[in-house]
């Protein structure tokens, strides 16, 4: 059920984390190891930032599978960029279309989601209602995810919150997990949702491994911070951090076969990455009940 992978670092070129490595995230497309099904097929999409351009991210996104589309290899040999996103999708919420493919941009944000929000059809009009007219008329598809995104986008605005500080856009993101909830009760909905969500505003990212019911088990989501990710001899690899960190990768699934180089992100934590690659683990259960 969908993969996704967040880079943030050095300007590293996008085809050596998400083409080469042994378990890349084309591979995941086809054959992904920790998921319940293997294929993600439904769709892909890019979103990067070129800070030397403009704040706003590029986007590039299909409903080809991931594995097909020669687009998709020629485009990440020739872009390099210092953070970015990627994703491939099962439809879960929303039929396979252009509109209902990851990423999600608004403005100069960044948003992907791997899980389901098994009440949806429920708050998706009480969502929508709550929604400022600019980010109403922005939502253009009919997944769980884009809507999740939009809520977010809400909550900011309506707790005059930022995302200049990873603390404001941290806690942006537990707020808007509340609002969820809060929503799934009101309506008499399914509590459960899946909820592994990574977001940037293309200085620093969030990224959250969390399911609201303890009985249930969160999708897979793995680390690894280093001095830099680079391929060679057939392999890519995270060197060790030598000074201070140089290269994040937060992924669905360990890119390669060095075990030692990937950290498991706990159920219900969240991985932040700050604008100098400080890196920090939160435990989600301190601010949600």
């Amino acid at each position: 059920m969908c993969r996704l992978i967040a880079y943030m670092g050095h300007p590293v070129l996008l085809h050596d984390i998400l083409v080469k490595p042994t378990n890349s995230l084309i591979c995941q497309s086809m054959h992904a190891q920790e998921a319940e099904h293997p294929l993600n097929g439904d769709g892909f999409g890019l979103g990067w930032y070129d800070h030397s351009i403009d704040n706003i991210p590029g986007l590039f996104k299909s409903t080809q599978p991931a594995w097909n589309n020669l687009n998709l290899v020629n485009l990440t040999g020739k872009i390099k960029s210092k953070l970015f996103f990627a994703h491939v999708r099962a439809a879960s919420q929303g039929g396979v279309a252009n509109d209902n493919c990851h990423p999600f941009m608004f403005k100069n944000l960044l948003f992907m989601h791997n899980g389901t929000i098994h009440g949806f059809q429920k708050i998706k009009r009480p969502i929508r209602r709550l929604l400022d007219d600019d980010i109403y008329e922005w939502v253009k598809g009919q997944t769980d995810s884009e809507h999740f995104f939009a809520l977010f986008v809400h909550t900011l605005r309506e707790n005059n919150l930022t995302t200049d500080t990873i603390d404001d856009f941290y806690k942006n993101l537990i707020l808007t997990i509340e609002r969820l909830r809060a929503l799934l009760k009101e309506h008499n909905a399914d509590p459960l949702a899946y909820l592994n969500i990574a977001l940037s505003d293309g200085m620093r990212t969030l990224v959250c491994r969390y399911v609201t019911e303890p009985s249930a088990t969160a999708r897979t989501l793995h680390y690894a911070v280093g001095d830099k990710f680079i391929f060679e001899h057939d392999a890519g690899h995270m060197y060790p951090v030598q000074s201070k960190p140089g290269a994040v990768v937060i992924s669905s699934e360990k890119l390669t076969d060095y075990n030692f180089e990937w950290h498991v992100v706990a159920q219900n934590y969240c991985v932040s990455v700050d604008s100098d690659l400080t890196t920090t683990l939160h435990n989600m259960n301190n601010c949600l009940n």
